[in-house]
């Protein structure tokens, strides 16, 4: 074995040899020969006259004028055809000024100004005209009441917004302390804590949402116990919409809607102090401008407290003594 690998390497050494010399003999013969300067008795004799193929290679050439300009060739006219079975074009004259005639203006009227802010408005023709019923009384508006000067400003109004109501009942809702103290004179702005029978409720005031429609009135507020979490309780009012003398009565469901646990035990609580909250506004809109209160209508999304004489019921018999 160590033979055969001897005899091996030898063979390979010898075809490397062999190669190198091939190579060497390849490179000798591709070689230029070497370049010999020629001497002085080598060197051409030049003489002055041209050689005899460049002059006549030269003559053969003919070199251009420079900057030499080609002259273009005239331009033929060529007539036009005109169809006289065509119509002439007719060439329309300048239309004279549009007369406009000017707006005579008042100026003892104020401007029309457009608020850039408000979006026009814009009637759906797919929906019905309102139709006014002829049969029905129209709505009476209370006319505002006129003041002494120098009496004390308004407390209640007589018109209130969703949103105006629902900040001022929240301030209702707050309630007396349970303890008999004095109620503090900044309205209460963050939750409170009913007490009723021993039990508790956490009473989130800022949580009011007002909505109306026409002779309803819906009112929501939040309420929280360590059973239930905090849970909305939504209560639905029915009062006059000035077409009828319901005047200060209201109906309503037997629980507000929502949580069952919590309408169950605080349902009717909370339904009682709305109610009162609202016709303790009712009396003190009345008692303010020295009046009655007659009732509390909702109509166009807008509450309003109605004042007036107050209500006296006559005898029908005369009682004799």
């Amino acid at each position: 074995m160590l033979l055969l690998l001897v005899l091996f390497a030898l063979v390979f050494l010898l075809g490397l040899w062999i190669g190198f010399l091939l190579n060497r003999r390849r490179s000798a013969l591709a070689a230029p020969p070497p370049t010999t300067l020629p001497t002085a008795a080598e060197k051409p004799t030049v003489s002055s006259p041209e050689p005899a193929p460049m002059a006549a290679a030269r003559a053969n050439v003919s070199f251009a004028t420079p900057h030499a300009v080609t002259p273009l060739p005239t331009p033929v006219k060529v007539p036009v055809a005109i169809d006289p079975t065509k119509p002439p074009v007719v060439i329309e004259p300048v239309k004279p000024p549009v007369s406009v005639t000017p707006v005579s203006v008042d100026p003892t009227k104020p401007p029309i100004v457009v608020d850039p802010i408000k979006p026009p408005v814009v009637i759906d023709p797919t929906k019905p005209p309102v139709v006014i019923d002829p049969t029905k009384p129209p709505i009476v508006v209370d006319p505002p009441v006129k003041r002494d000067p120098g009496c004390p400003p308004l407390q209640v109004e007589d018109r209130y917004v969703p949103q105006q109501l629902a900040a001022v009942l929240a301030v209702h809702l707050a309630g007396t302390p349970s303890d008999g103290s004095r109620a503090p004179d900044a309205p209460k702005q963050g939750p409170v804590i009913w007490v009723d029978q021993g039990d508790e409720v956490l009473v989130h005031l800022e949580s009011t949402q007002v909505r109306m429609q026409d002779g309803s009135l819906i009112v929501s507020v939040d309420l929280e116990t360590d059973q239930t979490g905090r849970q909305p309780l939504v209560m639905a009012f029915s009062v006059s919409n000035s077409a009828d003398a319901s005047g200060l009565i209201a109906t309503t469901d037997d629980l507000p809607r929502g949580n069952g646990l919590l309408a169950a035990r605080w349902g009717h609580v909370l339904q009682t102090a709305m109610w009162t909250s609202i016709l303790n506004m009712g009396r003190q809109h009345a008692s303010e401008r020295q009046l009655a209160p007659n009732g509390v209508s909702v109509v166009g999304g807008v509450l309003q407290f109605h004042a007036g004489a107050p209500v006296v019921a006559a005898a029908s018999v005369a009682v004799s003594r």
